[in-house]
């Protein structure tokens, strides 16, 4: 359906439950009406009690599935720092982990022990350097949380899985610099943590690390490894005398990247992703229990990101997220009979990282981000996935071939439901003549149009949404990162925006500007828009290719950049948006090497859309006008009641202006309509 057709079907819907609405509100005004308006009061509360619980975007989940099942993510303290929150079935959700010390937490990890117990693990950084820290699930409570191993100043980015004979980590570790860094190990045996282990370097500075442990105990490490120019996969082993030296299980000109590793009975399974043509795809490599690497398999030719090594009963498999029609999709594909079988399509997701966690009696657990901001998790047989209920853990019946059959058990809450931010109505996009919207005509004489760019027809497809919506072009043609880094406060200043569309980088890459320059240029970026305008939602563009082939070298940087935003999207708490692939390899949407035409900008403007409008309707209520997790006709007799109402007249109510532009009207009886009758504590929202 277009999103033309989508409009007029929802103003249909919408019409009709009006019509609806008014009849109901005069049945209520012809008897003492016993729902009530929530007051101000009790939705501030609420909004408290929730602050803190919201996974940050762009961030990763952990899962282990011990006796029972534990998730795990990056949320913002009510002191304003990224701490790590847990949840498991049988306690209240969101609950803070970690040392009582200050600092910031970094991406959690979990593993579960033979005995049941669940181990959430992460590494919180201060002034003066981090440190790893450790913290159990065990007979039904979290208990204190343990100091971790230390090797250098800067310990981050642990990896923990268990075996027969204690917890394993393992980390990076570095000083002052990234030239020193190395990967370091270590085991709890039941009372302390061994003393750290470095494992023999590999060429280039090694990235994050992932451990698995084998049926006897044995820990197994893999990462990848850079030397500014491309990056490999390698592996090492601990026996009796210690680590290995490091296997390398890739060799080719292009990077390979977020390896995850399993293991089970000698036979490892490491999966990552690996430039192509088409982008970064999910690989995956198996290793026999006589030590015989089979070749390396691509499991789609579908770009993808951050895949999760698994073995199950019947065999192995690789989880990944993944954009298809316009959709943030968990996917995944298990290995029977010596052969990969066919990808099957999981659960609508969004760029939070999914997680997946087996138990030792074959269960199987997932956990994934919705499009509307909240967790999802799922429980089952081993073999098993779902597209199950938001915020529930799940049983299922069948296997990843297939659909799968959900059948509700406890429902447990993972996160708080949307709608405690404030809707952002005023925009700015900033970057370069991209932003701007420059076409070229033709270049020999240049000719140069100034067009609305995607600014146009972004707001045209917010405005059929939220109401009316006001995006502020302040692109410079020519601009590089370095200078926007010292105009973006004064627009900021100037604009006051609610919300902010940074994309810029494409003048950096022809000028050869280093990569991970241009990335921290975009985190200063953000970081000033954040200190100019204190509560301003940020939307981070990715670069967008270049009109020259996909294996030009300005195309290899602009790659690099990308796969380096994800991180500064996590560290600035905004929300990355692909303005990349729809573009790529497509000339025919381009006006010259690097900026598009009429058609590209328009398709620009989809994708920044895909990702504002979900981000943006989850601050709102979705319709749940009275609070009580469903849109139904209770909620729309409120809305009739309020209905033609500005903010300050007597009928006016703040939960009924679903999209808080001040008036309740019909775009906030559209938002209810397309909510009306669902459920909002157990479906996708």
């Amino acid at each position: 359906m277009t999103r033309a057709a989508h409009a007029t079907s929802r103003g249909k819907l919408a019409v009709g439950l009006l019509v609806l609405g008014v009849a109901a509100v005069a049945v209520a005004g012809s008897a003492s009406p016993v729902i009530a308006r929530p007051g101000p009061a009790a939705s501030e509360g609420a909004a408290a009690a929730q602050g803190g619980k919201r996974p940050l975007p762009g961030t990763a989940l952990a899962l282990a599935f011990g006796k029972v099942p534990a998730v795990a993510w990056l949320a913002k303290s009510p002191g304003g720092a990224a701490r790590v929150y847990a949840a498991a079935p049988a306690e209240a959700p969101g609950t803070a982990l970690g040392p009582a010390r200050e600092g910031r937490d970094g991406l959690p990890t979990a593993a579960a022990t033979g005995e049941g117990d669940v181990w959430i693990v992460a590494a919180r950084s201060g002034r003066s350097g981090s440190r790893i820290w450790a913290q159990a699930w065990r007979g039904g409570q979290w208990e204190s949380a343990l100091a971790g191993p230390s090797a250098r100043t800067w310990n981050h980015h642990p990896t923990a899985a268990a075996g027969k004979r204690g917890l394993w980590l393992a980390w990076v570790a570095e000083d002052e610099s990234s030239a020193d860094a190395a990967i370091f190990a270590s085991r709890w045996t039941g009372t302390s943590w061994t003393p750290a282990e470095q494992l023999p370097g590999a060429a280039g500075t090694p990235m994050a690390p992932s451990i698995a442990v084998d049926g006897d105990g044995r820990p197994i490490v893999a990462w990848a490894a850079s030397d500014g120019a491309d990056a490999e996969i390698w592996v090492a082993t601990r026996g009796s005398s210690g680590w290995s030296s490091p296997h390398q299980i890739t060799n080719n000109e292009f990077p390979d990247i977020t390896p995850s590793i399993a293991a089970r009975a000698g036979r490892l399974l490491v999966a990552w992703l690996s430039f192509t043509k088409a982008g970064y795809v999910p690989v995956a490599r198996l290793r026999s229990s006589g030590g015989t690497w089979q070749p390396a398999r691509r499991l789609s030719p579908r770009p993808g990101s951050h895949p999760v090594a698994m073995f199950s009963s019947s065999g192995a498999a690789v989880l990944w997220g993944a954009s298809l029609a316009n959709r943030r999709v968990l996917r995944s594909t298990v290995r029977r009979d010596d052969a990969w079988g066919h990808v099957t399509n999981l659960a609508t997701a969004t760029g939070i990282r999914a997680a997946v966690g087996s138990s030792s009696d074959g269960r199987l657990a997932l956990a994934w981000g919705r499009p509307d901001g909240t967790l999802a998790a799922a429980e089952g047989e081993i073999d098993v996935a779902t597209t199950g209920a938001r915020g529930a853990f799940v049983r299922i019946t069948q296997s990843l071939s297939g659909p799968a059959q959900l059948q509700a058990s406890a429902p447990s809450v993972l996160a708080p439901q949307a709608g405690t931010g404030t809707v952002p109505h005023n925009y700015t996009a900033f970057g370069d003549s991209i932003t701007l919207g420059l076409v070229v005509l033709g270049r020999n004489p240049l000719v140069v149009q100034h067009t609305p760019g995607y600014v146009g027809p972004l707001r045209g497809m917010l405005d059929d949404v939220f109401g009316t919506v006001t995006i502020s072009n302040d692109g410079v043609g020519g601009e590089l990162t370095s200078e926007g880094v010292n105009r973006i406060s004064g627009v900021i200043s100037a604009r006051r925006p609610d919300a902010l569309l940074l994309m810029e980088g494409t003048n950096d890459i022809t000028f050869l500007v280093d990569p991970a320059t241009i990335a921290f240029n975009l985190q200063q970026m953000i970081n000033r828009a954040k200190g100019a305008q204190p509560g301003i939602v940020n939307f981070l563009g990715m670069i967008i290719p270049r009109n020259e082939g996909w294996n030009n070298e300005l195309n290899r940087r602009t790659d690099e950049v990308n796969v380096l935003l994800a991180g500064v999207a996590e560290a600035t708490r905004a929300t990355l948006v692909d303005t990349h692939t729809a573009l790529d390899g497509q000339g025919a949407l381009f006006s010259d090497h690097v900026h598009p035409n009429g058609d590209g900008y328009a398709v620009l403007a989809g994708s920044w859309y895909d990702v504002v409008e979900p981000t943006v309707l989850g601050l709102t209520n979705r319709g749940d006008i009275d609070d009580s997790g469903r849109v139904d006709g209770a909620d729309l007799v409120l809305l009739g009641i309020a209905f033609g109402s500005v903010e300050g007249d007597d009928a006016y109510s703040a939960a009924a202006d679903i999209n808080e532009d001040g008036i309740v009207d019909g775009f906030d009886l559209a938002i209810l309509a397309d909510h009306f009758a669902q459920d909002l504590e157990s479906s996708g929202g």
